[in-house]
């Protein structure tokens, strides 16, 4: 029997870079999650620093999944020490957002992945891979008079604080174009109302992982409060009130959805643990490396250790933070690990108690 211990961080990657390109990997990942472009008035290095720990919390934020971060003295003697975390920055001019348009200067800053995924550990946060479904939200605003389709057209400042809150909180998020065509579909009207695979219909389109309908309209009893609603597959409408401007409940509304992906994806427990797994359809060596790769390019795995080979079938330790229902809830989107299943849906175990999956491999 021969064991291999391979870790993340340690761990040289033994040609893996020559034998599986990265463009085969992960196409779903969110490329900008550890890039924060901060707005800086200078470029002196008391604003750079500043700039720096402003994204640093950003960036935790992000592969957090939180909405606000914890305020402890543990972080705060991070975000002191943020520059450690940096890999480059560069100055960047960008247009703003809201009128009147002007050219504001920014640091873009690019932080360590490794480093920031291994101090999530530290400081006791969750992590939430950078491989996030996309979400496309179909959103209509009832100002009382008319009823305004929320779309990707738009150039507004609401539209502009949808995308800039979607990306602070780490999301792909696209809005619709309410095209002629999507209309012809989904009438804004009708948004929380028509039979779900009609919305399904319309957003074939778009491609994205998540699809979401919502709408803000005025409360019947009381006007100055918004009636705010949310429906997806599968659940019902759910409904409640806030008070305030548009803006803010907008806001409120990205962040809800991002809390509940987050909540299904995000990794809480920083104790490393152990999950047996027996992988068959392993023919090849390129097909080991791949699986490797594979495994080790989730963040919330650490290391993998090989237990035993025989045939074309694997058995592996994965210590991972991941308990196995999120870990399957990861990997079942690629559909290149498979989860082997009896006649009612269950996992099949081996003799050795390991959970039993078919190695598919990367979509040619």
């Amino acid at each position: 029997m021969k064991f291999c211990h391979r870790s993340k961080f340690h761990a040289v990657q033994l040609l893996l870079g020559l034998i599986v390109p990265m463009a085969d990997l992960h196409a779903d990942q969110v490329e900008w999650l550890y890039e924060v472009w901060q707005p800086v008035n200078s470029r002196s290095d008391y604003a750079i620093q500043s700039a720096i720990r402003q994204a640093f919390s950003v960036v935790l934020m992000r592969v957090s999944g939180l909405k606000t971060l914890p305020d402890t003295e543990t972080i705060r003697e991070a975000a002191s020490r943020a520059n450690r975390t940096v890999l480059q920055r560069r100055f960047e001019f960008k247009t703003t957002d809201s009128p009147p348009a002007s050219e504001q200067l920014h640091v873009v800053i690019e932080f360590d992945r490794d480093e920031i995924n291994r101090l999530m550990y530290q400081l006791d946060l969750p992590l939430w891979s950078a491989d996030r479904p996309s979400v496309l939200m179909w959103l209509t605003h009832d100002n009382g008079e008319d009823v305004e389709r929320i779309s990707a057209n738009q150039t507004n400042q609401l539209v502009q604080s949808i995308r800039a809150r979607a990306k602070e909180r780490g999301i792909d998020m696209e809005l619709p174009r309410w095209d002629i065509e999507d209309m012809r579909i989904v009438a804004p009207t009708e948004i929380l109302s028509v039979p779900w695979v009609s919305v399904e219909s319309a957003s074939k389109i778009y491609a994205k992982d998540i699809v979401i309908a919502s709408s803000i309209e005025p409360l019947l009893v009381d006007e100055s409060m918004f009636q705010i609603s949310i429906r997806t597959r599968g659940r019902e409408v759910e409904t409640y009130a806030r008070g305030g401007e548009i803006g803010p409940v907008m806001i409120e509304i990205i962040d809800k959805i991002v809390d509940d992906i987050a909540a299904k994806f995000a990794v809480t427990d920083n104790e490393t643990a152990s999950l047996a797994i027996s992988v068959s359809g392993i023919d090849s060596i390129r097909d080991y490396f791949s699986l490797d790769r594979y495994l080790l390019d989730w963040e919330f795995i650490e290391s993998l250790q090989l237990v035993h080979i025989k045939g074309s079938t694997l058995r592996l330790i994965v210590h991972t933070a991941s308990p196995m229902d999120k870990f399957l809830l990861h990997i079942e989107r690629h559909q290149q690990l498979v989860p082997i299943t009896d006649e009612n849906g269950n996992l099949v175990t081996s003799r050795h108690g390991e959970v039993e999956f078919d190695w598919i491999g990367t979509p040619q």
